[in-house]
């Protein structure tokens, strides 16, 4: 019998609402905040015990498991919390290269206050040339989310957890391999964002004929209901978050699957039967990859209780255009970060190629000479460059065991700076008041600021201009090599 029937007291309501924190002091709170965003990361020093299906134990103080079913592995991470609900967290693709093993949403453990089981997807131990998606799903014959399934049924029984309280998570390829599995489990649910749910329709151009070399026609039917995903449980209960300013997840995913099922798709949050959708409508640089994350999926996981409990969340469409704009708002604060990030690459060229052309002066003319013959060498190996992810370009010089002097190139508060670091100056230089009215003599034309950070290392800062930026880049890098000359002490 479903759970979603007619009840007079069906209203929804905030009844028992997970509490992040225990405390109402506004300092403890935060405390307390800051403590739960902090993931804990020991499992990333474990080996993976391996072991066949048979002899799957989950042990409290072992997180990396390689388990093998019926001669699939399966690269598994478990996350205890003591508590009696499980979240199994799926995986999709890669656009370009697809890490393996690879276990998303793990960080989100303590948001979701419950135990947390990655799996990913066993397709990429056997093709791992192949990064796009390939939802877990095996061969003609052996569905790989079945033997999934089996692990997942394990560590409920060892963990005394009803499949009532299992959630399934994914995004993407794993929001499809999400509700197929909460599908296949009654009275177990899923999260899923974004998913595929007509795999004919997802990049045919490349991921059709790669499915045909392993002797899979995802264009026709299949035994184990896996080229077109129809949720069929009426005991399980299935939450679809969707980005309706997706076209290819609308026209080529959603919209298909919802004609098969009797949806007419709303804006925000609606109920049918066992079916939740949740949609929103938000631009991003890719539309596809606008997803719920710790404390968005903290709350579908409430509206999953809710809809266990038999609530009808359609009391919930009010309010969604607010949630909806929680999500807008977010990833219109990622694309401003995106497009700085992009003018700052043109700042980092022109860094680079500046640099470049001094390297060869700051290496071999005045600063090695402060150094044995020995550390000479060393030096030749510690002039380096670093790009880091958020796209500042570092420059390191290294005199002894301390850094003599750094360049780098930074973003803050919307304007784009290049600032040169000199640690230790007191040591290098005597003329310290002569050099100070040198720095100051140079403010407004060629440095922006300049000042002494703990006590003794100068700083020197220079704020970029888009239209002139590689003239400015050369100039305050030939400046300050030039000062640094000048005032070292022989």
């Amino acid at each position: 019998m479903s759970l979603f029937h007619s009840k007079q007291e069906s209203a929804f309501h905030f009844k028992d609402f997970p509490s992040l924190v225990s405390s109402t002091v506004p300092a403890d709170a935060a405390a307390e905040m800051a403590q739960r965003r902090k993931p804990n990361v020991d499992w990333m020093k474990q080996e993976p015990v391996s072991c066949d299906f048979d002899a799957f134990t989950l042990n409290p103080t072992q997180n990396r498991y390689v388990v093998t079913h019926q001669d699939v592995p399966f690269e598994c991470l478990y996350l205890p919390d003591g508590s009696k609900k499980l979240y199994v967290m799926l995986c999709g693709g890669g656009a370009k290269i697809r890490r393996y093993p690879r276990f998303l949403r793990w960080k989100y453990q303590n948001f979701l206050q419950g135990n947390v089981l990655c799996i990913d997807d066993p397709m990429y131990h056997f093709h791992p040339e192949f990064a796009r998606v390939m939802w877990y799903y095996g061969t003609k014959d052996k569905p790989f989310l079945h033997l999934l399934l089996d692990i997942v049924k394990k560590a409920m029984a060892q963990l005394g957890i009803k499949a009532t309280d299992v959630t399934f998570v994914g995004s993407s390829g794993g929001g499809y391999a999400s509700l197929y599995c909460a599908n296949l489990l009654d009275d177990s649910a899923a999260i899923a964002m974004n998913p595929q749910l007509v795999l004919k329709n997802w990049d045919p151009k490349t991921i059709l004929p790669h499915f045909k070399k392993l002797g899979i026609d995802l264009t026709g039917e299949d035994t184990y209901g896996r080229n077109f995903l129809k949720l069929t449980n009426p005991k399980s209960r299935f939450l679809l978050v969707i980005n309706a300013a997706s076209e290819w997840d609308i026209t080529q995913q959603f919209t298909p699957f919802a004609q098969a099922h009797g949806i007419t798709p709303k804006y925000g949050i609606s109920q049918n039967k066992q079916i939740v959708t949740w949609l929103h409508h938000t631009e991003y640089s890719d539309m596809h990859s606008v997803f719920l994350e710790k404390t968005g999926l903290a709350f579908a996981s409430y509206l999953c209780e809710k809809m266990k409990e038999g609530f009808d969340l359609n009391a919930l469409q009010p309010c969604s255009s607010l949630l909806n704009e929680v999500l807008y708002e977010k990833y219109d604060q990622r694309m401003k970060l995106e497009t700085a990030n992009k003018e700052l690459d043109t700042y980092y060229q022109y860094f680079l190629k500046s640099i470049s052309r001094t390297i060869e002066e700051a290496l071999y003319r005045r600063l090695p000479m402060q150094a044995s013959p020995a550390l000479r060498r060393y030096l030749d190996y510690r002039f380096e460059v670093e790009t880091k992810a958020w796209k500042t370009g570092n420059i390191g010089y290294y005199i002894g065991e301390q850094m003599g002097y750094r360049y780098n190139i930074f973003y803050h508060d919307g304007k784009v700076y290049y600032r040169m670091k000199f640690d230790m100056i007191s040591e290098y230089v005597s003329r310290k008041a002569e050099l100070d009215a040198v720095l100051d003599g140079c403010k407004g034309m060629y440095l922006t600021r300049w000042y002494y950070e703990k006590n003794d290392t100068l700083v020197m800062t220079l704020l970029l201009n888009p239209d002139n930026a590689e003239k400015q880049i050369a100039e305050f890098t030939e400046l300050t090599i030039g000062i640094l000359n000048e005032y070292l002490d022989a």
